[in-house]
């Protein structure tokens, strides 16, 4: 329970031309309720100038980070006006923390560097090297995998294979239908346009076929894989990645290669 003893205060003593002593009493924590500051250096800024603040603690019972605070605010005030403040009868351990409070505010982050030219060499090399073996080891894995699966030996899941087949195969086929349609229509009209200068538009219809079967078909399978099934596999495996069930996989015993990359692999073949 606070007394009036405990209860924080402050006050204005005036000394001689241009020096004040300010009395601190009670207990200064974070569990009492402290006296306005605003009001403290309003009457402050009325007695300006002042030459000199002293610091009375003669009758301050309990303090804590809150008293430090004081002091900081109470120290940039008399550094904002050029007034001494004499902090001699503060607590020792007040002062240690005001010192350390003044010694971290003026340490600054050193500015980042750019690195040199050589510098940036080696580190492009590096993220090369690293590349180049994270991918052999990937390829190595599938191989192994494969393997494995020859073998009997891995935990390959036929169901998965069948769904992934129909995935990229039969539910692929409208959009590969379509676009088929639309590029051999514009091969159509340019050969239309050339073919006609020489009175050959009956080889439109061959020319269309050929292209399209031996050229821009696998060339569009190609695109469908890679931009529409491809992407879909790495979206599920980097979200399964992100939500850490690839992690739970790997404690569980199963191997992630086997278990989520060869199905797909094999659907894509």
């Amino acid at each position: 329970m606070n007394t009036d003893k405990d209860k924080p205060e402050i006050s204005i003593e005036p000394l001689e031309k241009g020096r004040i002593r300010l009395k601190i009493r009670g207990s200064w924590t974070v569990k009492n309720s402290l006296p306005p500051l605003e009001n403290l250096f309003s009457k402050l800024e009325k007695l300006l100038p002042l030459k000199e603040i002293e610091l009375a603690t003669d009758e301050l019972t309990k303090w804590d980070s809150t008293f430090v605070l004081f002091l900081i605010e109470l120290k940039n005030f008399a550094q904002d006006n050029q007034i001494k403040l004499n902090l001699a009868q503060a607590p020792a351990g007040a002062l240690h923390l005001l010192e350390l409070a003044r010694k971290g505010k003026s340490i600054s982050a050193p500015k980042p560097t750019s690195p040199s030219l050589f510098a940036q060499v080696g580190l492009k090399v590096c993220e090369t090297i690293k590349s180049i073996k994270g991918f052999h080891e990937f390829l190595g894995s599938i191989v192994l995998g494969i393997f494995n699966v020859i073998a009997g030996k891995a935990r390959f899941r036929f169901s998965d294979f069948m769904l992934y087949t129909q995935e990229a195969g039969a539910m692929a086929l409208p959009i590969i239908s379509l676009v088929s349609f639309l590029v051999g229509l514009i091969l159509a009209f340019v050969a239309t346009v050339q073919l006609k200068m020489f009175g050959a538009q009956i080889f439109v219809a061959d020319l269309v076929g050929i292209a399209m079967a031996r050229d821009m078909g696998a060339m569009m399978v190609g695109i469908i894989m890679a931009g529409r099934t491809g992407a879909t596999y790495a979206a599920q495996i980097g979200t399964m990645q992100v939500n850490e069930e690839i992690d739970a996989l790997k404690t569980l015993g199963l191997k992630p290669i086997e278990f989520l990359v060869l199905p797909r692999i094999f659907a894509l073949s």
